[in-house]
């Protein structure tokens, strides 16, 4: 969707020496700015990004067909209520700003990082999300009369359970996000602060609150917020925006502020 742009971030500068601390921060109740209904916008919301002067936020939402094509939508929304516009395209400063917060390190410190764990797993056929397909797992072959399982009964079992592909992003031991046969979408559950601040924002697995982490692993959960997606820090650090899902179709675009 964006690219990303590791090694140069790597070459901006050297590990920040010092953090501040995220379980001392003062961060206001989040409250709601505007409600997003993503049966009209067209797609399911996929990605949040600042504008460079704080003033708006970006939203793209994606469509997926039965054949699995993506057909990306931009809106712009403001921080006074308004409903979202949508434009023609991605705006130029999204990228970039994209780049940094769904990054696999934290901005100009590659040394606080992202860890990235892929298995396989036998799961319930019932179970799997989307994108698991039992044709994957090959044919059953015929037994011969008198030896091993029947064939029919080894179809079934085959229909019960199915190798599922499992992708796990940690931080410090927390999980940021894991996908089941899909295709890890970095950025979706967390986003980085900016350099110099030395933490992330991300959704926590249970309910989705929103916690904030430093590098010592030192958090702050802010207390009335839930199934949160898409968190992103503003440039200057001071305000955090997140989708807040209400329904299958809706959510609230929410903002905490955040200050020493």
């Amino acid at each position: 969707m964006f690219p990303v742009l590791l090694l140069a971030l790597a070459a901006q500068a050297p590990p920040t020496p010092q953090a501040a601390d995220a379980s001392s921060l003062t961060v206001s109740p989040a409250r709601a700015i505007v409600e997003i209904d993503a049966g009209k916008l067209r797609g399911q919301p996929a990605a949040l990004a600042w504008s460079p002067d704080g003033q708006q936020v970006y939203l793209q939402t994606i469509e997926t067909d039965r054949w699995m094509n993506r057909r990306a939508t931009h809106y712009l929304l403001g921080l006074d209520g308004k409903p979202a516009v949508r434009i023609d395209g991605e705006p130029d400063w999204v990228a970039s700003y994209w780049a940094w917060k769904s990054g696999f390190f934290a901005p100009r410190d590659p040394s606080f990082r992202v860890e990235v764990e892929s298995r396989q797993e036998l799961a319930k056929s019932t179970n799997t999300p989307r994108g698991g397909d039992i044709a994957g797992m090959g044919g059953v072959p015929a037994t011969s009369p008198g030896q091993g399982v029947p064939q029919e009964v080894a179809v079934g079992a085959a229909m019960q359970s199915q190798r599922v592909t499992i992708v796990t992003m940690r931080l410090k031991g927390q999980v940021l996000g894991e996908w089941v046969n899909t295709q890890p979408e970095p950025g979706r559950t967390f986003g980085w602060a900016p350099a110099p601040l030395g933490m992330i924002a991300f959704a926590k697995r249970d309910r989705g609150q929103l916690v904030l982490m430093d590098r010592e692993g030192r958090k702050q959960e802010i207390a009335d917020s839930k199934d949160c997606l898409l968190p992103a820090w503003s440039e200057d650090g001071k305000h955090i925006v997140y989708l807040q899902r209400k329904d299958k179709k809706k959510f609230s675009l929410m903002l905490v502020d955040v200050s020493p």
